[in-house]
């Protein structure tokens, strides 16, 4: 698959590095670091492309479960089960 020239029309500029999966949903960004904070701007990006793709991947991510949940957080409500230990 080869990355979209011109990315999501509604992310913008700043998510240049968009390749859609081929399939009915979905799509994989490349060329950001969840885990160096992103400013509202690419936020705005990053949940506009997942109105449009519904699920994104980013490969290589070194994220701390809080760093995941934080981040999922600024993308919208986060829903789930909480995590228990096995004490």
């Amino acid at each position: 698959m080869k990355p979209m020239q011109d990315a999501a029309p509604m992310a913008g500029p700043l998510l240049q590095n968009i390749t859609p999966s081929g399939c009915a949903l979905g799509a994989e960004v490349t060329g950001i670091d969840l885990a160096a904070g992103l400013d509202e701007k690419m936020m705005t990006a990053i949940r506009d492309a997942v109105l449009r793709y519904s699920v994104l991947v980013v490969r290589g991510q070194k994220l701390t479960p809080a760093d995941h949940l934080a981040f999922t957080s600024r993308i919208g409500e986060v829903y789930g089960q909480k995590q228990i230990s096995a004490s």
